[in-house]
């Protein structure tokens, strides 16, 4: 596979930059307000003294020096990606001097999602892979994170062939359907509803899973993603409606 993903960090971090920016230059300006008359004197001597008065000149050098630090945090956020490709992870950043790591795939990865108290906020997250490297790659503060981690499960486990884990998918609030025999699926809602053996034997002889029967689990946020069985032995066809094909449930 050939595939290559291509991850920016989210607009908000440079908000954020942005408005630490602004905070500084204002704790700053509010600082050149004392001194004494030392500044005052030290600018008297300098040659632009006699065409510039000292309040714009301090205004004007404050401004110009926030400007450029806008600028520079706007480029580093620019030109800062990530590469995602089936066996290599690339982190390039850097406006004016690049910089580049690079962490090899040499086993199945783990994926690990976690987003901090700034990033609930504006919907955004942080992905940690393990892939076999001496440190985790790290993609800090992405925007779409939920859909980027199976995006990127899939890209990242190509070159391994591992099936991503079944906590990946729900992470990620994948659909999944599994198709397997009505034993396999009575040993999945066993595991997932911690029956013991003569419930579930009771549960099959009296409500049997029927020939192309479907049973519906969906992961609960407020159990910490536990799965819940929500119907058991429902049917689901499709009904040509006006010319249409039609789920019905």
């Amino acid at each position: 596979m050939t595939q290559e993903m291509v991850v920016r960090r989210s607009p908000i971090v440079l908000i954020r930059n942005f408005a630490l920016i602004e905070a500084a230059a204002l704790i700053a300006y509010f600082l050149s307000l004392g001194g004494g008359s030392a500044k005052y004197e030290l600018y008297s001597s300098l040659f632009i003294a006699g065409f510039l008065p000292y309040d714009t000149a301090k205004v004007l050098f404050l401004s110009g020096v926030q400007f450029l630090i806008m600028v520079f945090a706007f480029l580093g956020w620019y030109y800062e990606r990530y590469l995602i490709r089936p066996n290599l992870l690339v982190h390039e950043r850097g406006a004016l001097l690049r910089r580049r790591d690079e962490v090899s795939i040499t086993q199945a990865p783990h994926i690990r999602l976690t987003t901090g108290f700034f990033e609930k906020l504006f919907r955004a997250g942080t992905l940690t892979i393990n892939a076999g490297g001496a440190a985790p790659f790290v993609l800090r503060t992405i925007s779409s994170y939920r859909r980027l981690f199976a995006d990127i499960a899939h890209v990242v486990r190509a070159s391994s062939g591992a099936r991503p884990p079944l906590a990946t998918l729900l992470a990620a609030d994948e659909n999944i359907l599994v198709v397997a025999h009505s034993i396999v699926i009575s040993c999945f809602r066993m595991r997932v509803e911690r029956l013991e053996e003569h419930e579930m034997l009771r549960v099959m002889e009296q409500e049997p899973l029927e020939n192309c029967g479907i049973a519906i689990f969906e992961s609960q946020p407020a159990a910490g993603g536990r799965l819940a069985l929500i119907e058991w032995n429902t049917l689901a066809y499709e009904k040509q409606t006006e010319g249409e094909l039609k789920p019905y449930y």
